[in-house]
């Protein structure tokens, strides 16, 4: 972890908390977990009105809340453009996180933007985790062929997603056309421990509602682990979901409509599995079922390759240090998913 014994600046995060608390919070949490003090700014009612995530980051230790604006810090992390005109004028360094929302990234007005859009869960936001999640990729033993699970909650992913995407609960209306030798719907921990005790992969589509069965973040890792194709569906507001980093970094390969949405761009049958109408879930799942065992190992190597290349957590300290140690370059544009 090359930050934690590196010398960092008075560092403050700015960003508007009433179109993205859960950013500001899981920026505050990567920090943390490399041993980077700062300062979180916040208003009385969003410090008081606390969630899960928020919780758990002001829980770190090297973090701490200001009530004030600290806009002469020596490193700032903002979404407000104007306050970056303003601190590069008088030669301080910012990282201007450029929320990405329904459209892909767009070009930069500043040189070298470093595009991440999401990490893992804020919860499972650690180096332990990640390292975990490298090792569980080289698992070859994957008795579930083709995954999904995730919330399909109908009022939280119903939202229109940019272009052709299709939310989560068209998705699922796909599935439930599947022909029922094609999927399975897992309702208790004790059917999907009977798919994951199999000593042969499951041919069929494994659709796991998290609404129905909570799969506990302590497991989340090892199940992911132990599938070959993952079905990654778009977040609420946006495509980009954790889901996706996870099942990389595990070597899951990620099925998906939205490969152009990432920089460099997922390929077709290299680090992905591309396809572009929910009505091709049937042909996909059948497809994928016939994958030989050589092509399979290939693309996950190259997908948890591609994690650890472009969507890492040691990709972001890397880069905050080398902007940090350049005395020429005042901003990082750091292109991160969020409302606007």
């Amino acid at each position: 972890m090359p930050l934690r014994n590196h010398r960092t600046p008075e560092i403050v995060i700015q960003i508007d908390p009433q179109r993205n608390r859960r950013r500001l919070f899981t920026i505050s949490i990567a920090l943390s977990v490399a041993g980077v003090q700062h300062q979180i700014r916040l208003g009385p009612i969003h410090y008081f009105h606390r969630n899960p995530v928020q919780r758990h980051a002001l829980r770190l230790a090297p973090a701490s809340v200001t009530l004030f604006n600290r806009k002469e810090a020596e490193l700032v992390f903002t979404d407000d453009a104007a306050l970056v005109d303003w601190r590069r004028a008088r030669g301080l360094k910012t990282v201007l996180v450029s929320l990405l929302g329904a459209a892909p990234p767009g070009k930069s007005r500043f040189p070298q933007p470093f595009f991440l859009p999401i990490f893992f869960h804020p919860l499972i936001l650690t180096p332990s985790d990640y390292a975990k999640a490298a090792r569980l990729a080289k698992n070859v033993n994957r008795p579930i062929h083709f995954l999904f699970a995730g919330n399909c909650d109908a009022e939280s992913y119903s939202r229109k997603q940019p272009s052709a995407i299709s939310n989560r609960h068209e998705l699922l209306l796909a599935a439930n056309k599947l022909k029922p030798m094609s999927i399975v719907f897992p309702k208790s921990h004790e059917e999907l421990d009977v798919l994951l005790s199999s000593v042969q992969s499951d041919e069929r589509l494994v659709w796991i509602d998290t609404n129905v069965l909570k799969v506990e973040q302590s497991r989340w890792l090892d199940l992911l682990s132990k599938t070959r194709y993952f079905l990654c569906a778009p977040g609420v507001a946006y495509p980009y979901c954790h889901n996706l980093n996870e099942a990389m970094a595990c070597g899951a390969v990620p099925v998906l409509q939205f490969s152009e949405f990432y920089v460099p761009r997922l390929e077709h049958n290299k680090t992905c599995i591309a396809f572009s109408n929910p009505n091709e879930l049937q042909d996909l799942t059948a497809n994928l079922a016939k994958t030989e065992e050589g092509v399979w190992r290939s693309q996950s190597a190259r997908a948890a390759q591609y994690h650890q290349d472009y969507l890492s957590l040691d990709v972001f300290y890397n880069r905050l240090k080398q902007f940090m140690d350049n005395r020429e370059e005042f901003v990082m544009d750091w292109q991160f998913a969020g409302q606007n």
